[in-house]
């Protein structure tokens, strides 16, 4: 019951962050957006509809059919990140923190602010609803990818845009939500890591001294070369972007010939990283 409850705040907290960077930023230099929320934008300035009963309605077919479709417990979540959003549209409207309308400002402030909103939402299970029920229905039902589905509908919305509102618009609103996107990726995926894997014949000496002098673990693969058929071993280990340049001159001192491959590690749970919760 407690971690619920820690869940429903958290996505209380998004929501509100998600509005404020909505109404402070987006709205006060009339940019759209994107997924419901940028047909919601459309419809405020054109028909001055407000944004917090244009989200509802927009996403109530879409809960109802997610209740049969998809399954309850994310529709009570996306239902609750939904009408928290509304209420917040509604408490911040009329904020504007850009100073003489400054598309820029208002679409780098903006794409950070509700990119953080929305990543907080989504760290505690919650969904903006909208475009994600689609996509997750598309996917369930016929395997559609839900990054091309949300991909797709947010392209023919920015189009929409460019018609009513204008191609400076459009392309500032294409800035926002660029921000956002990577926003939202970074707070998701945490600080960018490496994973490092160096295959050498000097595996205890190399494993030991990143142990001692870097501070990460290691773990130690015995292998074979193909060629020469010779004992080898893998250092697999995960460092963070800045230990990566330790790493590359320790082993360089210690076996010149060793073979290192360098990938991105995308999200890293455990020791030494974030936290691994459940």
């Amino acid at each position: 019951m407690r971690r619920l409850l820690i869940d429903f705040l958290g996505m209380a907290v998004g929501a509100a962050l998600f509005a404020l960077g909505t109404q402070g930023f987006v709205v006060a230099v009339k940019l759209g957006g994107g997924g419901v929320s940028g047909l919601a934008l459309l419809a405020f300035y054109v028909f001055a509809l407000p944004i917090s009963v244009t989200t509802i309605l927009m996403n109530l077919p879409l809960l109802v059919i997610g209740w049969r479709e998809i399954g309850h417990r994310f529709i009570i979540r996306t239902s609750f990140a939904v009408l928290a959003s509304s209420l917040f549209f509604e408490l911040f409207k009329g904020m504007n923190f850009v100073p003489n309308g400054d598309y820029l400002l208002g679409a780098l402030y903006g794409g950070v602010i509700q990119g953080l909103g929305g990543a907080i939402v989504l760290r505690f299970e919650g969904s903006s609803g909208g475009l994600d029920i689609v996509a997750k229905l598309l996917n369930l039902r016929y395997g559609y990818s839900m990054g091309n589905v949300m991909l797709v509908a947010n392209i023919v919305i920015i189009f929409i845009s460019w018609a009513v509102l204008g191609g400076q618009v459009a392309m500032y609103t294409l800035v926002s939500l660029f921000v956002s996107s990577k926003v939202l990726d970074a707070i998701l995926e945490g600080i960018p890591a490496k994973s490092a894997m160096i295959i050498t014949e000097h595996g205890d000496e190399i494993a030991e001294r990143i142990i001692q002098e870097i501070r990460r673990g290691v773990t130690v693969i015995r292998g074979q070369g193909g060629y020469t058929k010779g004992d080898k071993e893998v250092l697999l280990c995960v460092v963070a972007l800045t230990e990566l340049v330790r790493i590359k001159r320790l082993v360089t001192e210690l076996d010149p010939q060793a073979f290192v491959v360098v990938n991105d590690a995308k999200e890293v749970l455990g020791k030494g990283f974030a936290k691994l919760s459940s």
